[in-house]
């Protein structure tokens, strides 16, 4: 059989998980699976739905792999040939495509790959990074490409990153810091990023080089990683078909360390949220923002979605409450499993209470009597010391006596000045 050749099982969402079942001319069969859970109040919904609302891809073969863009996009992967959207004509497309949120062709969008899509993953950036079963000249985005490739966004064009996998690419995560992680099939001496990394592999954004991360996978006859998916805390789940990765006894299953923190910050002005992600954070597909009085879960109000900058999102143009206690909450959503199928949330909550930052006392400066010099601001500013500089020198500055009084709504000082050259400050 043909590698690109796959036996599909579904059963019924309700009360079974979807199997995957992997032929490969190289390989003997071996069962790759990832599962699938359903929100039990979405449940109802999906099934009182109907599947008759005009969107209609229509692809012509199966399709492995689906990602929504931020902008709402769909790209498919998978081991179809053409799609006939809404219908249409069919159009080719072999593996991989883009579709508009209303099911039409994203025709500008066309990397041609000549075998198998299995997994795509977002780039903070909006490039798409792709793994398969497409290899040799030509095979995706008009260049040579073994397995793994990264996408121009727009044209679906290969860029320079070329890891160049010695066999198949089954998922892909990507940190926040911008390194990817690769799971699959590879094997042996230069398997992939230009080192020896058995099933499981950390990728330069740049290079696509291997770095020192190496969980090294071995098992049965016919090892394999095929489902990755990356913790909050920078942890890094990993399923398969394994009896011994990172050092120890796992048997398909397992959590590894990351040798490089995961770092978040969640911060807010009256008008824009920021959550900056660094390290080995997911990286996110999208994120959301809300707020609530009390943090209760249904009363929390949608604020918006994020926009991405590099590994940090932002939400702008906002009238968030100022001088009273409440939360905001932030979501963000990232894809992981076996071809890249599942998606996983991360959650940061933040109390905090804003206070909008007063204008500064305007000093008024007066000639008074001989060399007096006459001082003053509004008493409603309180707690500011008056000081005097001869040279502006930041280490010279005094506290200007007498001390103020006040006078109607103002605070006054009388300063007699020696010398020719006086600077003034108030300070808090």
């Amino acid at each position: 059989m043909n590698p690109a050749q796959k036996q599909f099982s579904l059963s019924r969402a309700e009360s079974k998980s979807k199997f995957l079942s992997v032929k490969a001319a190289r390989k003997a069969a071996r069962l790759l699976f990832s599962i699938a859970v359903l929100l039990a109040g979405g449940a109802a919904a999906v099934r009182g739905q109907s599947a008759l609302d005009g969107f209609d891809p229509n692809a012509n073969g199966l399709v492995t792999v689906v990602v929504v863009q931020p902008d709402g996009k769909i790209l498919l992967g998978g081991n179809f040939t053409t799609l006939s959207p809404n219908g249409g004509a069919a159009v080719p497309r072999n593996r991989i495509a883009r579709l508009n949120p209303d099911g039409t062709l994203d025709t500008a969008f066309n990397p041609n790959a000549n075998a198998q899509v299995n997994a795509i993953a977002l780039q903070a950036d909006g490039k798409i990074l792709v793994g398969g079963f497409f290899n040799r000249a030509l095979s995706i985005g008009g260049q040579t490409r073994n397995y793994i490739a990264r996408l121009d966004p727009t044209t679906g064009a290969a860029d320079s990153f070329d890891p160049n996998a010695n066999y198949f690419v089954h998922a892909i995560a990507v940190q926040a810091d911008g390194k990817i992680l690769a799971c699959g099939s590879f094997n042996g001496a230069n398997s992939i990023g230009g080192q020896t990394r058995n099933y499981i592999a950390r990728l330069d954004g740049t290079t696509g080089l291997a770095d020192a991360f190496d969980p090294n996978a071995s098992g049965d006859s016919f090892p394999g990683v095929g489902s990755i998916a990356v913790q909050a805390d920078g942890k890094i789940l990993v399923g398969g078909s394994f009896t011994n990765i990172g050092g120890q006894p796992r048997n398909n299953f397992a959590r590894l360390s990351n040798d490089t923190a995961a770092l978040q910050n969640l911060t807010a002005t009256q008008t824009t949220i920021t959550w900056a992600r660094s390290g080995s954070s997911p990286q996110f597909t999208r994120v959301t923002f809300e707020d609530s009085t009390d943090n209760v879960n249904v009363d929390y109000n949608f604020l918006g979605a994020g926009m991405a900058a590099g590994g940090n999102w932002t939400l702008t143009g906002l009238n968030l409450p100022t001088g009273q206690s409440f939360y905001i909450r932030a979501r963000g959503y990232y894809r992981g499993g076996l071809n890249n199928g599942s998606e996983s949330i991360t959650e940061s909550v933040w109390n905090t209470l804003l206070v909008v930052p007063t204008s500064p006392p305007r000093l008024n400066i007066q000639r008074g009597a001989n060399t007096d010099v006459v001082l003053s601001w509004a008493a409603s500013f309180a707690g500011f010391t008056l000081e005097a500089n001869p040279n502006l020198n930041p280490t010279v500055w005094s506290i200007v006596s007498p001390a103020p009084v006040v006078s109607g709504t103002n605070n006054v000082v009388t300063n007699a000045v020696s010398g020719s050259t006086r600077f003034y400050r108030l300070r808090k």
